[in-house]
């Protein structure tokens, strides 16, 4: 029985379990997929080279068309696959192949596509939030905010002197563990249990025909994952895949990204605008007025000031936030370049946006930071340092040493 849950009360306890399940739950085939192994982590995420990207909507369609309230999404091509696999599915339950019932039912669709920005805003909304009832009551001073600029100015500089790695754009946030397989259009789930609770999961993983069903799940370019039996991922390197990519004219996976999906760069810093607008306003309803205390003539005086909202749609300046764009990006990967370095990425990002367009610059900031993802504890890079570690403490055991080693060739003296 496996019994992993979050409100278990040792770490011990959560470990044991956890890897009890990692280890004896499901074997490793084609059929299964774990996403905690490293770049698997960010499947649907992040795109070959590594830019974070998210659905291109144009590209989506619904699953569930005879249900007009029910609106789950994915991208076409998984839909039409989804489709052919549930057609099938229901065809063996009636033949007797596989006995229609719970964990697998109908193989109704609970949750599909997620859209990442309406997490995104969210996460986003808690942090301006905080910072306009905690952080500018409590150390900037509410009367030390007189004007929009006044605003935005002790936001970038909260962030600056921040030593916390938060995700303030939507590139970074899209590749935090806030993110999920479902934000990508890739996957579905067909049964809803809580990810936190194993003991829920065996049910499906133990059921009568869930190893047909996997097979079956297969031959339509779907695997199941490791740790939730209950969503289904589209495979897209799957042979079975290749049809389905095909009659949407998607030849390979750069085609798949390039076609299908967006780079979150290109919006990072509307988004941001967009929040500071926002939650500006919100600060104005807060705090309508203040009182300005200046000295005039060896006299103190005070002068009544009344906060303005601003245009939702208001632009800051391109160069100030391309400027801070950089300065987030750093913060957001715990500050890996040099101050130098940030002057180095502003100045050229600014010629560029200059002699080319907004999308140039954008793209060059990004280029410099989308590789960071693999230098995280647990990464690839991480990985591999690792395993080369690994493999040199081999290569030393089996070395001869001492009298052993020869006398001629490489230990020749």
């Amino acid at each position: 029985m496996f019994n992993f849950k979050n409100n278990l009360p040792t770490t011990l306890a959560k470990y044991y379990n956890k890897m009890n399940w990692k280890v004896l739950s499901q074997p490793q085939t084609p059929s299964t997929r774990d996403l905690n192994f490293i770049e698997n982590q960010y499947y649907g995420l992040i795109d070959t080279e590594n830019y974070s990207v998210v659905p291109n909507e144009q590209w989506l369609s619904s699953l569930t068309p005879t249900e007009p309230f029910e609106q789950h999404k994915a991208l076409k091509f998984v839909v039409s696959a989804f489709n052919d696999l549930k057609q099938n599915y229901l065809r063996a339950c009636q033949s007797g192949l596989i006995e229609k019932k719970l964990p697998f039912g109908d193989l109704k669709v609970v949750k599909a596509y997620t859209p990442p920005r309406i997490k995104y805003d969210n996460h986003i909304g808690k942090l301006f939030t905080n910072f306009n009832t905690s952080y500018i009551p409590n150390v900037v001073g509410i009367n030390n905010i007189t004007s929009y600029d006044d605003y935005v100015n002790a936001f970038f500089r909260l962030i600056s002197n921040s030593n916390q790695e938060s995700a303030i754009s939507l590139s970074k946030f899209n590749k935090t563990y806030s993110s999920s397989v479902l934000d990508s259009g890739l996957a579905i789930n067909y049964f809803d249990i809580s990810m936190d609770d194993d003991s829920q999961k065996t049910p499906i993983i133990y059921a009568e025909g869930y190893k047909f069903f996997k097979k079956l799940c297969i031959n339509y370019g779907f695997a199941t994952l490791h740790d939730n039996p209950n969503i289904l991922l589209f495979d897209i390197s799957s042979p079975a895949a290749k049809k389905y990519l095909q009659n949407y004219g998607i030849a390979n996976t750069v085609d798949l990204f390039s076609k299908c999906f967006i780079r979150t760069y290109n919006h990072d810093i509307q988004y941001i605008n967009n929040n500071i607008n926002l939650y500006y306003n919100k600060f104005v309803s807060l705090y309508p007025e203040t009182i300005e205390t200046y000295i005039h003539c060896n006299k103190t005086k005070q002068n009544r000031i009344i906060r303005e909202q601003k245009d939702y749609f208001h632009n800051i300046s391109f160069d100030y936030m391309l400027e801070k764009y950089v300065m987030i990006r750093n913060k957001e990967e715990s500050s890996p370049l040099s101050a130098g370095k940030e002057r180095y990425i502003i100045k050229k990002a600014k010629y560029l946006q200059k002699a080319v367009d907004k999308t140039k610059a954008l793209g060059y900031i990004s280029k410099e930071f989308k590789d960071q993802v693999w230098n995280k504890e647990f990464g690839f890079h991480d990985y591999e340092k690792k395993r080369k570690k690994e493999e040199s403490f081999e290569a030393a055991a089996l070395e001869p040493s001492g009298e052993d080693k020869p006398k001629t060739g490489y230990y020749q003296q």
